[in-house]
């Protein structure tokens, strides 16, 4: 989570520094995407590494609206020959995250961390 969140504000600030280039889509995109991916992922940070019954939850929805964000951009706005010719492997990453958080915050312990019921 902190990695991720690390990546999102690095993209927050370099959006905000990028030079004036012919982009397709407008220059606040990228740095309001980095600042809300963010704030979000800090805020799942703090939620698991405290113990909040909240966290998982968040990080379950979060992950479904990253991803459904992610693909959606991806398929709407990125029309290069790079990301035509990478969708198979990121499609592979992509579920591959998903198995494992999944997988994760299904664990007895983390359950019993978080004070979850058992499923």
């Amino acid at each position: 989570m902190l990695i991720f969140t690390a990546v999102q504000w690095t993209r927050l600030v370099v959006g905000l520094s990028l030079p004036d280039l012919p982009l397709t889509i407008p220059s606040w995109y990228l740095p309001m995407a980095g600042g809300v991916w963010g704030l979000l992922g800090l805020a799942a940070a703090f939620g698991l590494f405290g113990g909040r019954s909240w966290a998982p939850n968040l990080v379950r929805w979060g992950t479904g609206a990253f991803f459904i964000w992610y693909w959606a951009d991806r398929l709407l706005l990125a029309r290069s020959d790079y990301a035509l010719r990478s969708w198979p492997l990121a499609a592979a990453l992509s579920a591959g995250v998903l198995v494992w958080i999944t997988w994760s915050l299904r664990r007895p312990a983390v359950r019993a961390y978080f004070r979850e019921n058992p499923i």
